[in-house]
C-alpha cells in the first residue's frame, strides 16, 4: 500500500516537472517580437533611416547670411514702411482730392458769380448807351406849319409866305445835313426835293438842345392874278392865294430833315400838313407814315 502511493507521488512530482521545464524552454512574446523587428529592420517593411548630420560652413559664408538675414529685416522694415507711408499718400490724396472738389465748386460759383457781374455791368452799360442815345440825343421836332402872317409877308416883300418851326427836344444839338420839301395842290402827297443851299436851316445848321428855330419861306401859284386875302388864323391875320379860295384847293405839304447827333447819327424827322379853306390852317395830315422821326 505505501508502495503505491509513493509511485503515484512520483509521477505526480515528475509530471510537474516535466511542464515547467517545457515552459522554461519557449522564448517571450517580448523578445521574440524584439528579435523579429531587429530581423525586419533594412526590409521594405522597415526601412533603415539615417540622419545626415550638416557640415560645419565656414565663417564667411556664415557672415553672408547673417548680413541677408539683416537684409532681410530690413527690406521687410522698409516694406512696412512704404505701405504707411503709401496709405498716408491715399489719405492725403484723398484729402487733395476733396479739397480740389471744393475748389472746383467754389471756383464754378465764382465763375458763374462774375458772368452775372459781367451781365448787370454789360447791362447798365446798355441802359447807360439808351439813356443817352435815346434820352440825350437830339430829337428834332417840325411844329405850326401854317401861313405867314401879314406883317412878316410884307416886311419881306411877298406876296404870301409859309412858316414853321423846328425843335430840337433832345439835350444834345443836332447837325442839319439836307432838309427836303414837297408843296401840291390837290389830294396827294407830294413828292420830296433838296432845298437849295441858302436855306436857314441849312446855312446855320446846328440846333442846340431845346432851341427851337422859326423858319419862314414864300409861296407863289404860277399864273395867279388874284389878290391874296387875309384871314385870320392862329396867332393873327395871314394872307392866304385868292385862286386858292376860289377853286376851293386844298394845300398839301411834306418836310423832311435830316440830322446826326455827337454820339449818334442817320436821324430824320418828316411831317406832312394839310390846308383846307374851310379850316384856314393847316393840321397834321398822312398818318405816321408821313409823320414819324427816328
Amino acid at each position: 500500500m505505501r508502495l503505491r502511493c509513493l509511485v503515484i507521488a512520483l509521477t505526480f512530482v515528475a509530471a510537474i516537472a516535466s511542464d515547467s521545464w517545457g515552459q522554461s524552454k519557449q522564448p517571450s512574446p517580448k523578445a521574440s517580437q524584439q528579435k523579429a523587428t531587429q530581423q525586419e529592420r533594412g526590409t521594405e517593411d522597415s526601412p533603415v533611416v539615417v540622419k545626415v548630420l550638416p557640415a560645419e560652413k565656414p565663417k564667411d559664408e556664415l557672415a553672408r547670411e547673417i548680413e541677408k538675414q539683416d537684409a532681410d529685416r530690413q527690406l521687410v522694415k522698409l516694406t512696412g514702411d512704404l505701405a504707411h507711408y503709401t496709405r498716408l499718400l491715399f489719405w492725403a490724396t484723398g484729402f487733395l482730392a476733396l479739397v480740389t472738389g471744393g475748389l472746383v465748386y467754389f471756383g464754378f460759383r465764382q465763375v458763374r458769380d462774375n458772368r452775372r457781374s459781367i451781365k448787370a455791368a454789360e447791362d447798365s452799360t446798355r441802359i447807360a448807351e439808351r439813356a443817352l442815345t435815346e434820352l440825350e440825343r437830339p430829337y428834332l421836332f417840325i411844329l405850326d406849319y401854317n401861313w405867314l402872317l401879314t406883317e412878316e409877308v410884307k416886311a419881306g416883300g411877298r406876296k404870301c409866305g409859309l412858316v414853321y418851326s423846328v425843335a430840337n427836344g433832345g439835350k444834345l444839338p443836332a447837325f442839319i445835313k439836307a432838309v427836303k420839301l414837297g408843296i401840291t395842290i390837290g389830294d396827294s402827297i407830294p413828292s420830296m426835293h433838296d432845298e437849295p443851299s441858302i436855306h436857314d436851316l441849312l446855312t446855320a445848321p446846328l440846333i442846340a438842345g431845346g432851341e427851337q428855330r422859326r423858319v419862314s419861306q414864300g409861296f407863289a401859284l404860277e399864273d395867279d392874278d388874284e389878290p391874296a386875302h387875309e384871314y385870320q388864323i392862329r396867332g393873327g391875320m395871314a394872307l392866304i392865294p385868292g385862286s386858292l379860295l376860289v377853286e376851293a384847293s386844298r394845300v398839301i405839304a411834306k418836310i423832311s430833315i435830316e440830322y446826326d447827333g455827337p454820339i449818334t447819327t442817320g436821324h430824320t424827322t418828316t411831317a406832312c400838313w394839310e390846308w383846307h379853306p374851310v379850316k384856314y390852317a393847316f393840321t397834321q395830315y398822312g398818318g405816321p407814315g408821313h409823320n414819324q422821326r427816328t
